[in-house]
């Protein structure tokens, strides 16, 4: 990491990123300031991050806990575990990975996954209440064993793009709002 002047907009690389404050929180301030994850990288958050964060090209982010940073721009081609948070915020993913237990909540509007949307075991797919949850797929849906029941006015209205053929894969029933 190299610092430079506060004028100057900061930008953290690295092939391997590993930074825990005495606190094991971190934070990078600063209305221009952002970290960056290259392409090939792979970042695991264990603690808590605020900051404003870049996904670029094929990188990782490893998301263990509640407290994560502004998602900014991300890569089509990233991969983005969300293991600890129950809320995922509605942006433009590349690949998405659901993991952990519970409920994984898709805020209300439009969510866009370029990539493949896959669920873990157990977990259950919900969204906004009345329904609000749009869910715009480029990849394929891969649930990994059965999900939980959601109620009939929080299912996720999914809908795929129309420039390929997609799969559709689940190890039980899948409660959606429509397809």
């Amino acid at each position: 990491v190299r610092h430079h002047p506060p004028e100057r907009r900061r930008r953290v690389t690295g092939e391997h990123v590993a930074c825990v404050a005495d606190t094991g929180k971190w934070e990078v301030t600063g209305s221009a300031s952002k970290v960056v994850l290259p392409t090939g990288v792979t970042l695991t958050l264990d603690s808590a991050f605020t900051g404003n964060l870049e996904i670029e090209g094929n990188a990782t982010l490893n998301i263990n806990n509640t407290q994560f940073p502004e998602l900014q721009l991300i890569s089509p081609a990233s991969t983005i575990n969300f293991n600890t948070p129950t809320i995922i915020p509605k942006k433009t993913y590349g690949n998405v990975l659901l993991n952990g237990t519970g409920v994984k909540t898709f805020e209300a509007d439009t969510t866009f996954i370029t990539g493949d949307l896959t669920v873990a075991n157990g977990i259950t797919l919900k969204g906004a209440p009345e329904n609000s949850t749009l869910l715009i797929l480029g990849g394929n849906v891969v649930i990994n064993g059965a999900t939980g029941v959601t109620a009939a006015d929080n299912r996720i209205d999914l809908q795929f793009t129309p420039d390929h053929a997609h799969t559709l894969s689940t190890g039980g029933d899948l409660y959606l709002y429509r397809i």
